[in-house]
C-alpha cells in the first residue's frame, strides 16, 4: 500500500488556521460549510420531530374521520341514502383539506406522488367495495353481518383515502425541507384544527 510522506499530510501554506474550537487547520470553504454543523444537525432533528408530530396528527385525524363517516351509516333513519352519501362525500373532502392544513399545503410533489395519490384513491374505492361485498355475502349466511357492511366499507374508504392524502402531503414536505410554512391563524388553533 502506498503511503503519503508525512510532510504532505500537513496543511498547505494557502490554508488558513481557523480555531473556533480546538485550533484545527481548516480550509476556508470547508469552514463556511461546517462551522454551523451543530446547528444544522439540531435543525434537522427538529424538522424530523415536527414531521413525526404532523404525521401522528394526520393519522389521528384520519381515524376520527373514518369513525365519523362510518357511524353515519349506523344512524337508524330509514331511507335518505343519497343524503348520507352526500354528507360522507363532504366529510371526505373536508378530511383531505384538513390533512393538507396539518402539513400546511406544501408544493412541489413529484409526478410519482401525484400518481400515487390518484391510485391510492382508486384503490380505496375498490377495497371499500370489496369489504362491502364481502360483508354482504357473509350476511346471507350469518345474520346481522349485513347491517355492518356500510360501516366497514366507509371506514375502509376513509382510512385508505386519508392515508393516501397524508403520504401525498408528507412527500411535498419532505422533498423541500427548507419550505417555511405559513404560520397558522389563531382561529385554526382555537378550534383544534392544528
Amino acid at each position: 500500500m502506498w503511503r503519503r510522506p508525512w510532510n504532505e499530510l500537513l496543511p498547505p501554506s494557502n490554508w488558513v488556521r481557523i480555531a473556533p474550537k480546538g485550533g484545527h487547520w481548516v480550509f476556508p470553504i470547508w469552514h463556511c460549510q461546517f462551522e454551523n454543523f451543530e446547528n444544522i444537525v439540531q435543525s434537522s432533528v427538529e424538522l424530523w420531530q415536527k414531521n413525526l408530530h404532523r404525521g401522528k396528527q394526520a393519522r389521528d385525524l384520519v381515524f376520527d374521520y373514518a369513525l365519523g363517516t362510518s357511524l353515519i351509516t349506523l344512524l337508524p333513519i330509514a331511507g335518505y341514502y343519497s343524503l348520507r352519501l352526500l354528507v360522507v362525500l363532504l366529510l371526505l373532502v373536508k378530511m383531505c383539506r384538513d390533512i393538507g392544513k396539518i402539513w400546511q399545503f406544501p408544493r412541489g410533489q413529484d409526478l410519482l406522488a401525484i400518481a400515487g395519490n390518484i391510485f391510492g384513491a382508486m384503490g380505496a374505492v375498490v377495497t371499500a367495495s370489496v369489504v362491502w361485498i364481502t360483508l354482504l355475502a357473509i350476511g346471507i349466511w350469518v345474520p346481522y353481518f349485513d347491517s355492518f357492511k356500510g360501516f366497514a366499507g366507509l371506514f375502509t374508504l376513509t382510512w385508505m383515502l386519508g392515508q393516501s392524502t397524508n403520504q401525498y402531503y408528507a412527500n411535498g414536505a419532505l422533498r423541500h425541507p427548507s419550505h417555511q410554512p405559513v404560520q397558522p391563524d389563531q382561529e385554526s388553533i382555537n378550534h383544534g384544527h392544528l
